[in-house]
């Protein structure tokens, strides 16, 4: 009796493996489909404006609060593509064009600074090209402790580069947003929450910038912290500013930063693609 109970449990868990395969090769079949319909209505799209256009690969498909991501050529010349249009309706028409704006000019200010993208051209009011940047996320990249030394050099250049040219990334906690390349150079991307520094004569916009620089900093802290602790001094700081210096500012920013993102979230993208998003976080 017993041996009949375990050959009818393994067969049972054979057919409940055998299903799942064909439950995933379906819903990998759709997403398939579903990223080869979004590419071809944003080639169709784009070429509107430059009928040499043609998207390469999808690297993201847009929903909720993110824009499509994709992978184009322009002429000829490889760039990226950023679509805000591929946001849920209500954010694409109420803060695409907000977001899109704010980012190429971000970018624009940053013109010449080696490991940000450059603007290649505005597409439209949610859309615009900027240069592909090759590398992953520094998380993901094979870095021995030498060449760890080496990019977090680099990569403090780079941040003083871009503060110099008066723009705060105010992202760079997130992972994504720091790439290395197969020399060990770094890159930044991904300028939408950017905070560029206002005139001289506006004393609040110099404080905020001055306080949104020193939490860059701490975001480059933070990755130490995480790959390479050894690089910190014996006071726990990888980097002349002191986290007293900047914490309270910094987390009054991120919570405000959130409390705006779930608001917008919540008020102009759809219930189904909140409960996807939150049901990936689990």
């Amino acid at each position: 009796m017993r041996g009949l109970r375990g050959r009818i449990g393994a067969k049972l868990s054979m057919i409940g493996t055998f299903a799942g395969e064909i439950f995933k090769m379906v819903d990998y079949r759709q997403r398939t489909r579903a990223t080869r319909a979004v590419r071809r209505d944003l080639r169709d799209r784009m070429r509107v404006f430059d009928a040499s256009l043609e998207i390469t690969a999808m690297l993201r498909v847009g929903a909720g609060s993110r824009p499509h991501v994709a992978v184009a050529s322009i002429g000829g010349e490889r760039c990226a593509i950023k679509d805000h249009a591929g946001c849920d309706p209500w954010f694409a028409r109420v803060l695409g064009p907000l977001l899109s704006r704010r980012e190429v000019r971000a970018l624009r200010r940053l013109r010449g600074v080696e490991g940000v993208p450059e603007v290649v051209r505005v597409l439209d009011r949610r859309a615009f090209a900027m240069t592909l940047l090759p590398g992953v996320p520094y998380r993901e990249a094979a870095l021995d402790e030498s060449h760890l030394a080496d990019y977090f050099r680099r990569l403090e250049r780079l941040v003083a580069e871009v503060h110099a040219a008066g723009v705060a990334h105010c992202d760079l906690r997130s992972s994504s947003n720091t790439l290395v390349d197969e020399r060990g150079r770094p890159a930044i991307v991904d300028f939408v929450a950017s905070f560029r520094r206002g005139r001289r004569w506006n004393p609040v916009s110099g404080w905020m910038f001055r306080r949104l620089c020193a939490a860059d900093l701490a975001a480059i802290e933070k990755q130490k912290r995480s790959v390479a602790p050894w690089l910190l001094d014996a006071s726990g700081s990888g980097g002349p500013a002191r986290r007293s210096d900047y914490a309270p500012f910094e987390r009054a920013a991120r919570g405000l930063g959130v409390l705006v993102r779930r608001l917008a979230r919540l008020m102009l993208t759809s219930r189904s693609t909140a409960r996807r998003r939150d049901a990936g976080r689990k």
